[in-house]
């Protein structure tokens, strides 16, 4: 099976062009390649069924970024080479995103205790944990 046709890399937002999504974007923090069907799963799960997918490191995250690509929904790993979702949300605590942040991960024991850490941490970041099972995502409830 050809890997590019299975797989597509996350757009790229040109930081130059001044380009705005009509819906936002959905933003990915830090470097990934998604399949395709998973894309798609996303866009839904924040329902934003257009919305690019773009790609920013945790570091170039500031409120001007914010204010102008409009994300409906911010994503990460739990954990990547440079941070986790910890700083992540200190990030977006500080520059004021107030809208959905959601770490992907395979199925944990107990996704509520991650929820309950950044939820103890950064109260008003609206953080869940979406847990990627064989062809559906799973959204963890805060209990």
């Amino acid at each position: 099976m050809n890997v590019q046709r299975r797989f597509k890399e996350i757009q790229t937002f040109p930081e130059a062009s001044g380009h705005q999504a009509e819906n936002g974007a959905i933003l990915w923090i830090g470097r990934a390649i998604l399949p395709l069907s998973l894309q798609n799963d996303l866009r839904h799960a924040f329902d934003c069924k257009t919305a690019p997918l773009l790609q920013r490191p945790l570091q170039s995250i500031n409120s001007d970024l914010i204010s102008r690509i409009t994300p409906c929904g911010i994503l990460s790993t739990l954990m990547w080479s440079s941070g986790d979702v910890l700083d992540a949300a200190r990030v977006l605590s500080a520059v004021g995103y107030r809208g959905p942040y959601r770490a992907l991960t395979p199925p944990l024991p107990n996704a509520s205790l991650i929820v309950a850490e950044v939820a103890a941490s950064w109260p008003n970041v609206d953080f869940n944990v979406l847990e990627l099972g064989e062809r559906h995502l799973r959204c963890t409830p805060f209990a």
